[in-house]
């Protein structure tokens, strides 16, 4: 397990633009939840850049299924931005993709939400 896992949040204007690193299990998905709690209410898009995490877990899953809610119920968008290898995988076998808007990268995200 990667001891370095981080979250950077940045906001601009409406859009919150959320940066993980290392592994997304209960530790960081609890930490980002409550990190969010404030941010969410302020923030219409969303998009996380997975493109630095390494692991994930049932309960880093559960962190994105409760943020793209939270962001649906509000008529606004999630998109996963970078995510790749083992996550990737871990996401098509549970069948979670068919919920989130992905996008390969930051950019194509930011792209995605001027269409």
């Amino acid at each position: 397990m990667n001891k370095n896992s981080e979250i950077y949040i940045e906001k601009t204007g409406d859009l919150l633009m959320i940066t993980l690193s290392g592994d997304l299990n209960a530790s960081l998905g609890g930490r980002l939840l409550e990190k969010l709690k404030t941010q969410m209410e302020r923030a219409r898009d969303v998009i996380l850049d997975l493109t630095d995490v390494d692991y994930l877990d049932s309960a880093g899953m559960g962190a994105l299924v409760s943020i793209q809610m939270s962001t649906k119920r509000k008529g606004y968008r999630c998109i996963l931005a970078g995510l790749q290898g083992a996550p990737l995988e871990v996401m098509k076998s549970s069948q979670l993709l068919r919920i989130f808007q992905v996008q390969d990268s930051r950019q194509a995200a930011l792209d995605e939400l001027e269409r």
